[in-house]
This record gives structure tokens, C-alpha cells and sequence, in this order.
């Protein structure tokens, strides 16, 4: 964590210096356009593309567009920017010592759970690319020019972008442009919605016909000081938890409650069952401890799933493999769109949220005046940012 946390403060001194540098012009990068910015950049990589004509986008559609852009911020201050704020208050209160929770964390940092990595990396993929491509659509389809598109880092999170010609944007009806800024969320919202909608379908599939399972997806002695049990007595990934002392374990939380009632240097009796249902029995000594505690460490990470349990075994058939991957990617694809749409709703300086209310604002000077202020979106982002530094701290003080 401290090697990663290095690489990530390299990253912000060396293109904060860039960018101070550049004073935010363009600069060729290996025959790329690039923009640098503090904590960040721009790489513009796509070729200018041309509308073929102009055609009209029903008005139902384009409002619906507008709309979910003001559905996302309505659910950022009714539902995201409580739980923000209250964590920071907790913090400041001196809650840090007794269970605040990151809700706003830097991607990067999250890497560090390597069993999520494929599922991030899918979603956050698949939400960049639905945002950025349905903007370019709506932007050709109504014959605005779409000069470049390519992708970036600001604030250590990834995104892409796309670039259109300003003049025929800014030339262009209200209800255009607005539906153009509108897309990006829209196309988020809709991908959530239905990734929600496999997920609760296809869990309902699963819990119908097996049990939740705890899998050791890896050995990590790095957690305990004074030995590392799983190493010693032989555990190895992939393999189901099907009883400890003699019980059906279906959660981390059942299995720590075992742990902690057997206590340091007890005993544990593990039946660990291949995914074929191919069973041994090791009994281990839990003769090691969590940094700064002295709870009992094993020395594995574990990934909630699902398995057959018949009996004294447990296994898990490659159709309900296949489901429980499939659930478990459709759930981190509604989770980072659902963020992504957000998000990008809000007015945050350069978010599709902030440049719609802009759009809006024509011909209403209180607004406008408001809006050129950028108050709301400072706000914003102060709060974002003390979340996601708080939520840093919590998760380096806890690795």
C-alpha cells in the first residue's frame, strides 16, 4: 500500500508540474495531442468525424435526456451527498477511531483488492465508452462535427471524452445541445437500470438452487505478524470453506465469530472442498495476529460466493460458476454506471451536469450569474474531495 501510495503521489507532483508548466496549452506527446492538468491529463487519440446531414431527435427522446440528467442530481444531493457529508462530519468528530466508512474512495487504492480488478476494469470500460459514444452520436446526428475523442485521468480517476466543433455546437438549438450533454448520463442510467435488472434476476437464480459459500481466493501472509497459519498448514486458493469445527460456514461474518471465540493459539478444524466437491480435513493453530490487535489472523483473502452444500461437502458446478461470475459482473456494472451517471449529472466544473445548467440558463440572468460563480460546483467538489482524502486515509490506516 505505501509502494502504491508513492506511485500515486508521483503521479500528482509530476503532472501538477506539467500542467503549471504548460499553463493548460496542448503539447504533442509521441505525435498525440495532450492537455496536462493538476492530478491528471488529457490524450486526444480519435479522428475528426463528420455528420452526414442533420437529422431531427424526437423531442420525447431528447427530454428524457434532460430529465435523467436532473434525476442523477437529484440523487446525489437526496441520496450520495448525505452520506458524504455525514462521513466527514463523523471524522472531524473523532469517528476515525471508531468506524467511519469510506464511501468516496481513488480507484487506484481499490486495486488493491485483486478479486474485483477484471470487474472494475469491465464496468469502468463499458461506462466510459456507452457515455462517450451515445454524446458523439446525438453530437453527428445533429450535425455537429465531433473533431476528436480520447481518453484521460483527472483526480486519479479514468475518463474519456469527446470533441466537438464548439462554433456549430454553440450554434445549435437549446434543446440540441441540451439533449447532446444529456446523453452521456442518459446512456449511463440506462446501462444501470438494466445491470441492476440481471442482477436481481440472476441472484434470484442462484440463491434458488445453492448457498452462499466463503472461497479463499488467495494466501496473504502479509496481514499477520507472528506466522501465517494458511502457509503453514497448507491451504491453497480456490478451495471452499465448508465447515469450521464442524459447522456449514456461509459468511465472513459467521466464520470470524468462530475465530474469534476460539481465540489466539486455539485450534480450528477446516473441511476445505475443491469446486468438483473433491473434500480434506486440516486442522490449523491459529498462531498469529492482525497488526495492532489481538485478533487471530489466518492469512487468506476470501471471496463471497455461492456453492452446493450436500452433507460434509460443498462444490460448485460450472453452470453456477458461471452465474455467480455473471452476477458478480452485472452488480459492479450498475454500481460504476450508477456512479458514473451521477456523478457526471452535477454541476462540477467541467461535468456534463454543469454545462447543461449552463445551456439552460440562457435568457435567465439570476441563474446564469449563479452559475458563473461556480459556487455550487465548489462546493461540490471540496466535499467530494475531503471524502476521497478521508476515505484514503481509512483505507491506508487499516491496510
Amino acid at each position: 500500500m505505501v509502494g502504491l501510495l508513492t506511485l500515486i503521489l508521483l503521479y500528482i507532483f509530476v503532472t501538477s508540474i506539467l500542467a503549471t508548466v504548460t499553463r493548460g496549452r496542448e503539447v504533442n506527446v509521441f505525435g498525440k495531442r495532450c492537455v496536462f492538468t493538476i492530478a491528471g491529463f488529457l490524450l486526444y487519440l480519435g479522428k475528426e468525424r463528420v455528420p452526414r446531414g442533420s437529422r431531427r431527435t424526437p423531442r420525447p427522446l431528447s427530454m428524457a435526456m434532460v430529465v435523467a440528467t436532473f434525476i442523477g442530481m437529484v440523487l446525489f444531493y437526496a441520496q450520495m451527498l448525505p452520506v458524504i457529508i455525514g462521513t466527514i462530519a463523523r471524522f472531524f468528530a473523532g469517528g476515525a477511531r471508531g468506524g467511519v466508512q469510506p464511501t468516496v474512495v481513488p480507484l487506484p487504492l481499490l486495486f488493491t483488492y485483486t478479486s474485483i480488478v477484471p470487474y472494475l476494469l469491465l464496468s469502468i470500460g463499458v461506462a466510459i465508452a456507452v457515455h462517450e459514444v451515445l454524446h458523439a452520436v446525438m453530437a453527428l446526428r445533429s450535425g455537429i462535427k465531433v473533431k476528436s475523442w480520447g481518453f484521460g485521468v483527472i483526480a486519479l480517476i479514468p475518463i474519456a471524452f469527446v470533441e466537438v466543433d464548439e462554433q456549430q455546437f454553440e450554434a445549435s438549438p437549446r434543446l440540441v445541445r441540451a439533449s447532446v450533454l444529456g446523453a452521456g448520463p442518459f446512456a449511463n442510467a440506462v446501462v444501470a437500470l438494466a445491470a441492476l435488472a440481471l442482477f436481481m434476476l440472476s441472484t434470484h437464480v442462484i440463491m434458488a438452487t445453492a448457498q452462499p459459500a466463503l472461497v479463499i481466493h488467495s494466501v496473504n501472509c502479509g496481514v499477520c505478524y507472528g506466522g501465517c497459519p494458511a502457509k503453514e498448514f497448507g491451504l491453497r486458493s480456490g478451495e471452499i470453506i465448508a465447515s469450521v469445527n464442524g459447522v456449514e460456514v456461509h459468511s465472513v461474518t459467521q466464520l470470524r465469530k468462530i475465530i474469534e471465540s476460539v481465540g489466539l493459539g486455539g485450534r480450528l478444524r477446516l473441511t476445505l472442498c475443491s469446486f468438483s466437491g473433491s473434500c480434506r480435513n486440516v486442522t490449523l493453530v491459529l498462531n498469529a495476529w492482525f497488526r495492532g490487535t489481538s485478533r487471530p489472523c489466518i492469512g487468506i483473502e476470501i471471496v463471497q460466493s455461492y456453492a452446493v452444500f450436500s452433507g460434509s461437502r460443498a462444490f460448485i458446478p460450472p453452470t453456477l460458476s458461471a452465474l455467480v461470475t455473471f452476477a458478480r459482473a452485472t452488480f459492479f456494472l450498475f454500481v460504476v454506471n450508477y456512479s458514473v451517471f451521477v456523478f457526471n449529472a452535477i454541476p462540477l466544473v467541467v461535468t456534463d451536469g454543469s454545462k447543461l445548467l449552463r445551456v439552460l440558463s440562457e435568457g435567465r440572468p439570476k441563474l446564469k450569474k449563479l452559475l458563473d460563480a461556480k459556487l455550487i460546483d465548489v462546493l461540490n467538489a471540496v466535499a467530494i474531495g475531503l471524502a476521497m482524502a478521508i476515505s484514503t486515509y481509512i483505507f491506508i490506516k487499516g491496510a
